[in-house]
């Protein structure tokens, strides 16, 4: 959303065919087509550079080329303005008569973004195909990034630190406290059905579905142990005996636990998805600590000789589509028996069901 303050002018053309409304934009100079304007008339907006209000209104007309002599100025408001309405272009008085003024490459590439955060799963497909195209363009990439943590003689000698083992590690823990809460929230609500769940169980679908089918299906199970690609502590650049192996190449160069993708990068890149559900005051920095965190577990990974760095952007890349999937059909959009009530009133109902064989086995 986008605020504007300026002079609202109307623009009429010496021989009296035709009549725009504008608006004189303090700052950047603008173009803009408002949204209640687009079909009957559309506006014409030229620039006026920051200065004292009140001294506009009386400088206007003689000292900017862009205001016809004959634009009448009406009163000073505020106008709010949405994308796609706002151009940022000024290409002169003459060349608005025709009406809206096409979006530059500006424009198209705010309009591209708007429309790639409202639609993560494009999103997440884009950056997919993205990652994929320059990894298998470019291959070195993959070796030269894990050449800065190998050495000669003491090969991935970061391996050997005792901290950063430890912090490897953090990741399960974290992972497992997680899925121990949300197991405990169902726990809790059969055990007192009469009451609301600690998590909304529509969350917690959302989030163990997340977990199983992204880290655990289709990293772990699915690509790990399909697509045979070595680790490069096992490609000969860095003293194995396996080659390297581009991404997305299927090989039987390693047969299980291998490295396309990063099975930790994924589990650990799922935490955005703990934090998508959080409350919104706390959401935007828990998903910034969420990706920072993953980042660096990451790091450590690739500093272990355990992955390339393509495993681990385009492991990110599958989780988070992956996510995006899951909460358009299960929070967003969710069907009938997946909605936060019907869940919630199916777990009553298996409480109360629950409770009443445990009274009829105490009593017999």
């Amino acid at each position: 959303m986008f605020r504007l303050s300026g002079i609202a002018c109307s623009f009429r053309r010496r021989d009296g065919l035709f009549r725009r409304d504008g608006f004189l934009v303090h700052g950047t100079p603008v173009s803009v087509i408002p949204a209640k304007e687009t079909v009957k008339k559309p506006a014409i907006f030229a620039w006026l550079p920051r200065r004292r209000i009140g001294a506009v209104r009386e400088r206007t007309q003689a000292s900017h080329p862009l205001i016809p002599a004959h634009a009448g100025i009406q009163s000073f408001q505020s106008l709010t303005l949405e994308w796609p309405k706002l151009d940022t272009r000024v290409r002169g008085y003459e060349r608005n008569l025709a009406g809206p003024i096409p979006p530059s490459g500006a424009a198209l590439r705010v309009t591209l973004l708007r429309f790639l955060r409202a639609n993560p799963i494009a999103a997440s497909l884009l950056l997919v195909a993205v990652v994929s195209a320059v990894f298998l363009a470019l291959p070195g990439i993959d070796l030269w990034f894990s050449e800065l943590f190998y050495r000669s003689k003491g090969g991935f000698w970061l391996r050997r630190s005792d901290a950063l083992a430890l912090f490897r590690r953090s990741n399960d823990v974290l992972i497992a406290a997680i899925v121990a809460g949300l197991l405990a929230s169902i726990a809790i609500k059969l055990a007192r059905p009469e009451r609301p769940s600690p998590v909304r169980p529509g969350t917690v679908v959302f989030l163990l579905a997340t977990l199983l089918l992204g880290p655990l299906l289709l990293v772990n199970v699915i690509l790990k142990n399909t697509w045979g690609r070595p680790r490069p502590v096992e490609v000969d650049a860095f003293g194995g005996d396996a080659p390297y192996v581009e991404v997305w190449r299927i090989t039987d160069w390693c047969a299980d636990n291998c490295s396309f993708v990063s099975g930790e990068a994924s589990s650990a890149m799922w935490l955005v998805a703990v934090a998508l559900v959080l409350p919104k005051s706390v959401r935007a920095p828990a998903m910034v600590v969420a990706v920072v965190y993953a980042l660096l577990l990451s790091l450590n990974r690739i500093a272990f000789g355990g992955h390339f760095l393509s495993d681990v952007l385009i492991s990110f890349a599958l989780t988070l589509l992956l996510i995006a999937v899951v909460h358009r059909v299960v929070i967003e959009r969710p069907p009938n028996r997946l909605s936060n009530d019907a869940l919630e009133a199916g777990l009553t109902r298996l409480g109360l069901a629950l409770r009443g064989r445990r009274g009829r086995t105490g009593t017999a």
